[in-house]
């Protein structure tokens, strides 16, 4: 797992009290920020935990429907029926151009 590198700077830091409040600001601060970063990645595993959970149970449910379809259609054939239609009784019509 790689590390985060800490900022680096062009210019060394001045040994006086301020510089370190200063230090343990930034410090305090890339805390806040890391922590906060941290509750996101975990609340997006927690979404997609639960959208994954949402898929299989709808895949298990499109699967039981397709192996019922397919048990109806093997058990009952469908009878075509080839008898001619009897009534002639159709009207025509010219479409012109």
């Amino acid at each position: 797992m790689s590390r985060i590198p800490p900022k680096l700077r062009s210019m060394p830091r001045r040994k006086t009290p301020s510089a370190v409040y200063i230090q343990m600001h930034q410090l305090a601060n890339e805390r806040e920020r890391l922590q906060e970063e941290l509750k996101r990645l975990s609340d997006r595993t927690s979404e997609i935990q639960q959208r994954l959970h949402q898929l299989e149970v709808n895949l298990n449910k499109l699967e039981a429907e397709a192996t019922q379809y397919n048990s109806l259609s093997e058990s009952e054939p469908i009878s075509l029926n080839n008898t001619p239609i009897q009534n002639h009784n159709y009207q025509s019509f010219v479409i012109e151009y």
